[in-house]
């Protein structure tokens, strides 16, 4: 026997030695980190229980702090102590199985095999007394008090030969049958050299827990505690894998989100070494957490007791903290386990503060509970919130994730939420509930309601996503009445779709109560859409609806007091009118000061700020257009960006900032798609085309041309644009005779449906053009008088264009004059690009007439203007009437001193270049502000530094300075 035992003693500590250095790394090492002191305490016991001394060691901790791992290390150093070691573990699905710990014990135990037959049969008789149906029956609590006392007396005779080291992990897990021989072997193991090691996780609901005090009651008992690892510890894990430096670098990061849990810590590391090995390192606040983590975070639930991860799943599905006796009320729990089951979380390092220490942790609870217990815990979650009082948005996150909706009250809950997060921007969360409110509605009218609520939602996001209700919502339109408040989106959903039939049968049949005699105060559906989309969008829809309302076109709203949902397209229609009129910018700019961006005032937003753009009040659109801009952004509405990228896109060019004028319409075919503009396409589409055929990227602007456009845009004002557009393109190509067709097609259709503004598309100028240079001159200056009869501005941009077509089409020596207050005028406007064209068109005018000199610096101030435009083909222009001189050389620099001040004061420049172009000193005075004394006295100063006598010798002595 004793070769036998000898011979399996060095079997199995052989084996132990070879496991030991097969996980000579990270997994078991990394349980000695921050355990030095533990392990040395350890030692101390099995020498003094080799001597004698029997001990009960009880290794205590929260879940997944390095139990295990400890016991292993022990168990290892016990073997190569030569100490016979019997190990088992407890879990969960086996506590009832009696004698199933102390079974593990003696399997594969160094023991003699007629030792071993004797205790299987031992093994075989508790676990038959466990089972009997009278097991606390006198008899059977004596016959297996019998049984005990042998396997003891068995454990402690294999003491006297040599050390036994008896350890069992997760003893909370241990059947009661087994906790019965631990008992019994701990009364008895003072005097013997055995040392019963026993490892339990802290804030346990105790299966046993009389069982538990008698463990640690025992004066031979000790108990060693392993806590979480320090910040330091979880450096000193990093440095296994990375220098010290990196080390130091990542440990807060890993310590924050695994609270100092190894098993946690350890994942962390493993996947930042994974994805270093990837390639570069991330840095420590990009430490990437995902499934060796999740992993990690379900070992330690499933370690633990169900009612811990009851309670973790509990958080989970509600995400975030709330009383132990609400919880205990979803859960069916009572408070007290709820209130171990947070501690036990806390202390394991996956909470903090309540909640969840990493979003990852959460993701992996929720995604390992079962799909009908997690659908049941959100509903049950929904019904107490709601019963509780709780907002409508937290009763819905639960609803929407419940899929449970068979009361009645669900829908009108679902429905109070979205439209709040809607107000709040949670788009995502507003879309989810009114779909699920769509799959518990009960009647058509209420899934019609709730379906253009969706759509509206969904249209902030991308028109093409609402557009799959358009069949749903047709279907439903009966259900609308006068005072539904979808009518107005409606219609312009339907609109902005194609879909004008439909739009009209809503007007029709909604509009029937309306009389042309009536005032035009009424604030009826009708009214209020058709003079929407009458002098914004669809100017044809007037003509099909009857009875038809003309009391609301456009020269019957201007002299009409209208409300605040009229406001917008009312200032719109003063526009169309009157042109530029103080009375529309007041009105524009009251709508857009009285009205936050939503879903609903996009509708006035958008026709107050194109008041301003037609009204040429750029310089006040432009701002309030980068604001709304901005909060589009900021809010995540890519509809929204895009419409406000179209217009901002529009004034940039109307500034002469072509630049900024294509990227903003690039900006606005790119928050949403083509197919997504609907029948407003051309509206971008015509700001890049414009953008590029001004720059000159013809070849660009060709390519933009190709991509479809729907024929239901061109019964649209931004077909209309695209047209002009198109005709600009085709202009800059030498294409006059197509040039010459869409402009004179937009303008058809411009007097047809009564917004015939120059402001707007000034096709008259462009037919003008292209006809004059076609040699068709008399057909020209025919509609240049028509163009000067429509309502404009004196100081309007449409009037500044009207002047440089006129001069093309006037005597040489006639040309200078209305170029000049071109200049003025596009200056004035801020139309840099403009300007430049009228400068390069006086220039040429001057060297016409032989006013070489005069025609050169007039070419350098076109240059400049022209370059920071980036107008290439005015660039080429200018440089041509340079005559030669290098780029940019002429105006910019060369009028100064040697030591590189300036000659000429910003004053004296100023007058400077309005002589050039030959203004009067009157007229100096008066566009400058100043009196005739000042000018003169600003004309002596220059002569004197440029040395000349008067200003006819201006020109020659610019030129000669090279400015």
């Amino acid at each position: 026997m004793p070769q036998t035992r000898a011979a399996c003693r060095a079997t199995r500590s052989s084996r132990s030695r070879v496991t030991y250095r097969s996980q000579d790394s990270w997994g078991w090492r990394m349980g000695l980190v921050e355990r030095e002191d533990e392990m040395r305490y350890t030692e101390r016991l099995l020498e003094s229980c080799a001597q004698g001394k029997g001990a009960i060691v009880v290794v205590s901790g929260p879940v997944a702090t390095g139990k295990s791992a400890f016991l292993h290390l022990v168990t290892e150093r016990a073997a190569e102590l030569g100490w016979v070691v019997l190990d088992a573990a407890g879990a969960e699905v086996e506590r009832s199985l009696p004698m199933g710990v102390v079974s593990q014990l003696f399997h594969g135990a160094p023991l003699p095999l007629d030792l071993m037959d004797e205790l299987v049969r031992l093994l075989d008789e508790a676990a038959s007394y466990a089972l009997l149906s009278d097991s606390e029956s006198r008899e059977a609590q004596r016959e297996r008090a019998r049984v005990m006392h042998t396997l003891c007396r068995t454990l402690l005779a294999i003491a006297e030969t040599s050390p036994l080291l008896v350890a069992v992990d997760d003893l909370h897990h241990a059947d009661p049958a087994s906790l019965q021989l631990l008992l019994s072997l701990a009364r008895r193991c003072r005097g013997a050299r055995v040392m019963l090691m026993l490892s339990e996780s802290t804030n346990l609901r105790r299966f046993h827990p009389a069982f538990h005090s008698d463990f640690i009651g025992k004066p031979h008992s000790h108990l060693v505690k392993l806590g979480p690892l320090s910040q330091a510890g979880v450096a000193a894990l990093l440095a296994e894998r990375l220098d010290a430096d990196a080390a130091g670098e990542l440990a807060p990061r890993l310590h924050q989100i695994s609270g100092g849990n190894p098993l946690l810590a350890g994942a962390l590391v493993e996947e930042w070494a994974a994805a270093a090995r990837g390639g570069r390192p991330p840095a420590p606040d990009e430490a990437p957490v995902d499934g060796e983590y999740a992993r990690a975070v379900l070992s330690c639930l499933h370690r633990g007791e169900p009612h811990i991860r009851a309670v973790a799943e509990g958080l989970a599905v509600i995400g975030e903290s709330h009383a132990p006796e609400w919880m205990g009320r979803l859960l069916r729990l009572d408070p007290p386990a709820v209130r171990d089951g947070l501690l036990a979380l806390a202390a394991a390092g996956l909470l903090f503060d309540g909640g969840f220490r990493h979003p990852e942790a959460r993701s992996a609870v929720v995604n390992d509970i079962d799909p009908a217990r997690r659908a049941d815990l959100h509903w049950r979650a929904a019904r107490l919130l709601r019963d509780d009082g709780a907002p409508s948005v937290a009763v819905a996150r639960q609803l929407v994730r419940a899929g449970q909706l068979h009361e009645p009250w669900t829908v009108e809950v679902l429905c109070e939420a979205a439209e709040e997060a809607q107000l709040n921007d949670e788009v995502d969360l507003a879309v989810q509930a009114y779909e699920a409110a769509l799959r518990a509605c009960r009647t058509e009218a209420e899934t019609f309601r709730i379906t253009a609520q969706l759509a509206q939602v969904e249209w902030r996001l991308d028109p093409a996503i609402a557009a799959r209700h358009v069949g749903s919502l047709v279907a439903g339109l009966d259900t609308l009445s006068v005072g539904d408040r979808h009518v107005d989106w409606m219609v312009r959903f339907l609109l902005w779709n194609g879909r004008v039939a439909e739009a009209v049968s809503i007007l029709e049949r909604l509009g029937g109560d309306i009389e042309c005699g009536r005032e035009a105060t009424s604030h009826s559906a009708n009214r209020r859409l058709t003079t929407i989309w009458r002098t914004h969008s669809h100017p044809p829809l007037l003509d099909r609806i009857r009875p038809n309302p003309r009391v609301v076109s456009p020269p019957a709203i201007a002299g009409t007091p209208v409300g605040p949902q009229l406001q917008g397209a009312g200032s719109l229609a003063v526009v169309f009118t009157d042109g530029c009129s103080e009375e529309a910018v007041a009105g524009a700019e009251a709508v857009l000061q009285n009205s936050p961006l939503s879903d609903s005032s996009l509708a006035r937003i958008v026709p107050a700020l194109l008041a301003l753009v037609y009204a040429d009040r750029v310089d006040k659109a432009a701002p309030w257009c980068d604001q709304l801009l901005r909060e589009s952004v900021d809010r995540g509405a890519p509809t929204w960006q895009a419409e406000f990228a179209n217009i901002r896109s529009e004034i940039s060019f109307r500034q002469g900032d072509l630049v900024a004028a294509e990227r903003e319409a690039r900006m606005a075919m790119e928050r949403i798609s083509m197919r997504s503009w609907g029948t407003a396409v051309g509206a971008p589409l015509a700001g890049l085309v414009l953008a590029l055929t001004a720059m000159g990227r013809t070849d660009e602007a060709a390519e933009q041309l190709k991509h479809p456009v729907p024929e239901a845009a061109f019964q649209t004002v931004f077909g209309l644009r695209y047209l002009y557009a198109r005709g600009c393109h085709l202009l800059a190509t030498g294409l006059l005779p197509a040039a010459l067709d869409d402009f004179l097609a937009c303008g058809q259709l411009m007097r047809e449906w009564e917004v015939d503004l120059p402001g707007f598309v000034d096709w008259r100028v462009g037919a003008a053009t292209a006809g004059a240079r076609m040699g068709q001159r008399e057909d020209a200056r025919r509609l240049l008088a028509e163009h000067q009869q429509r309502p404009a501005g004196r100081q309007s941009r449409s009037r500044a264009m009207l002047l440089v077509a006129q001069a093309e089409l006037s005597d040489a020596n006639r040309r200078a004059t209305p170029l000049r207050e071109a200049i003025d005028i596009f200056q004035g406007c801020g139309d840099r690009y403009g300007q430049a064209h009228a400068l390069i068109e006086l220039g040429e005018n001057q060297r016409e007439i032989g006013e070489h000199s005069r025609s050169r610096v007039t070419a350098s101030m076109a240059l400049r203007v022209a370059e920071e435009c980036q107008a290439g083909p005015l660039v080429a222009r200018a440089l041509a009437l340079n005559a030669g001189r290098e780029k940019g050389e002429a105006w910019e620099g060369p009028h100064s001193l040697a030591g590189g001040e300036p000659l000429l004061s910003e004053a004296e420049r100023r007058v400077v270049a309005l002589v050039v172009v030959g203004h009067s000193n009157r007229e100096i005075a008066e566009k400058l502000y100043v009196t005739m004394s000042t000018v003169e006295q600003h004309l002596t100063r220059i002569y004197r530094k440029l040395n000349i006598r008067s200003r006819s010798e201006l020109p020659t002595a610019l030129q000669d300075r090279a400015l």
